[in-house]
């Protein structure tokens, strides 16, 4: 059995055709989910390992700051225990030492983090879920995409960090995502809300929790809130780097 390894930089209608089946396959989105994520994200490249032409491993680059964020990992269940995931990572690690650049992934589960620590990965920052009593608050009011991208960029901007592009924010608005604000003791917050579930939220350290409750309504609901730590800030999942540097990481995806 041969493999071949090649990286796509912009996959041509018949290789995203072979992409969103191994995707589709491996995580269960549609189509038209991932051909609309491919027009409207910010992707480098696709690194695919090819078996007779097929696509049976890969990993979406996505830009990201000074580096990618691994995204849409995965390999067919009937090519995994060859080594494939890990000879994708090893291409892109070299990608990354030849460009200067760093490579981000957050593992899907817990027990892959030792399989990415024994590729040469290290935690930069761990995922962790707090969870708040919900009420109504109401002054929380929807916002515009562009409205909330002015708010994140306040917050955010500065070293290392990655402004969404309005494709993105577009493309978040349209699969369910609310972009919400509210002003607690004069303090303008906001949050990217898909369901009963904050991806992001815009907040002085100070105001977490009030901010994060009030974006979250529905009564006595326990919602779940995903923040980014320093690491082994708590026992959680991790995001994790080749070059291990110290960063401030603050884009995180589903």
């Amino acid at each position: 059995m041969e493999f071949e390894i090649r990286e796509i930089l912009s996959p041509d209608e018949k290789e995203l055709t072979k992409i969103a089946s191994l995707w589709s396959d491996s995580f269960g989105d549609s189509l038209e989910f991932i051909c609309d994520f491919y027009n409207k994200m910010p992707i480098h490249s696709t690194v695919c390992i090819f078996c007779k032409d097929i696509p049976v491993s890969m990993a979406v680059l996505l830009c990201v700051g000074e580096g990618y964020y691994g995204y849409a990992v995965c390999t067919h269940r009937d090519y995994r225990g060859k080594g494939l995931c890990k000879g994708i990572h090893e291409y892109i690690k070299e990608k990354c030492q030849r460009e200067g650049k760093e490579y981000f992934i957050h593992p899907a589960d817990e027990s892959l983090e030792g399989f990415y620590e024994r590729l040469g990965m290290t935690t930069v920052a761990s995922c962790y879920e707090v969870r708040t009593v919900a009420y109504e608050n109401e002054r929380v009011r929807r916002i515009s995409a562009s409205e909330y991208a002015r708010i994140r960029d306040l917050y955010f901007g500065g070293f290392r960090y990655y402004p969404w592009k309005s494709e993105a924010l577009s493309f978040m608005e349209e699969n369910g995502t609310e972009f919400l604000s509210v002003e607690i003791d004069g303090i303008e917050c906001a949050a990217a809300r898909e369901g009963s579930v904050i991806l992001e939220l815009c907040a002085p350290d100070h105001l977490f929790g009030k901010s994060a409750s009030s974006f979250l309504t529905g009564g006595e609901y326990l919602g779940k809130v995903r923040f980014l730590s320093p690491p082994n800030h708590l026992d959680a999942p991790a995001v994790m780097s080749f070059s291990g540097r110290e960063v401030y990481f603050n884009l995180f995806f589903e």
